[in-house]
């Protein structure tokens, strides 16, 4: 589905869905399952924002850096209108800077927070399936540079765009109100005594476990003492027998002198 502007469709131009040379807005990119909302920021209600004029602070990247924890979602039960599913609309919150996918991205909208509103009855019923392809009429609504702050009166709701705390990575704060955004602190004050909720660390890689030492050759078993010999033993060398004698050869027979006696 197309995104809009003032009621008038494609007039989005933080987006390539409306007529932006960007990447999808948060509403969008959430929806797809491209990105995820930030620790805590998934549905900001009044349990979250639990008193008018108190600020909760998080910790935003752009959204080109990473899909990690880059936006968030309020759903502002707060206000007497959102129990009316005909009205009733939700808002979602990003760092968009013109870097990555989003190089051509409009300077209007580049390194300021962006805000859009969604229909809120088909976005927290989603994915029922009843609600799966429906147009949940996407709209551009306000800004909020660094060190800014943008008051939602329709939605008794301040953004800040706080300071820069990292490449491309902004505190944002959120506030609501009851009757007048004098009852939120100013940003200075906010920045000051608030520490902001830091991006979900990406999991660290399983360690291997170390390799058990070799156990060590077990030494040679030592010789065996020898045996003392008894002190009444005595010892005998036996001579080998003297070989036996060659016998003489017999005495040839000696031949008679003289001449043969005639027959």
């Amino acid at each position: 589905w197309h995104s809009g502007k003032n009621g008038w469709e494609y007039e989005d131009y933080s987006t390539a869905m409306g007529r932006g040379d960007a990447c999808p807005n948060a509403a969008e990119i959430s929806r797809l399952g491209w990105a995820s909302a930030a620790e805590g920021g998934d549905a900001i209600d009044s349990s979250i924002l639990t008193q008018p004029g108190v600020a909760v602070s998080f910790v935003l990247p752009a959204t080109y850096l990473t899909g990690d924890n880059n936006y968030l979602r309020v759903t502002p039960d707060w206000l007497p209108e959102y129990a009316d599913a005909n009205v009733a609309k939700n808002l979602y919150i990003a760092v968009r800077v013109n870097k990555g996918g989003d190089a051509q991205m409009n300077s209007d909208y580049a390194n300021k927070v962006n805000v859009h509103e969604v229909n809120a009855t088909m976005d927290n019923n989603y994915p029922q399936r009843i609600y799966q392809y429906t147009d949940r009429k996407i709209s551009f609504l306000a800004l909020a540079p660094a060190l800014s702050r943008v008051n939602l009166t329709a939605y008794k709701l301040s953004v800040y765009g706080g300071s820069w705390v990292d490449v491309d990575t902004l505190k944002v704060h959120l506030c609501r109100y009851d009757v007048t955004p004098l009852e939120c602190p100013s940003l200075p004050v906010i920045e000051k005594w608030q520490s902001p909720r830091p991006p979900s660390p990406r999991p660290p890689p399983n360690p291997r476990p170390p390799k058990p030492p070799s156990t060590p050759p077990r030494p040679p078993s030592p010789p065996p003492n020898p045996r003392p010999p008894s002190p009444n033993a005595v010892s005998t060398t036996f001579a080998p027998p003297p070989p036996n004698p060659r016998p003489s050869p017999p005495p040839r027979a000696r031949r008679a002198a003289g001449r043969r006696r005639p027959a």
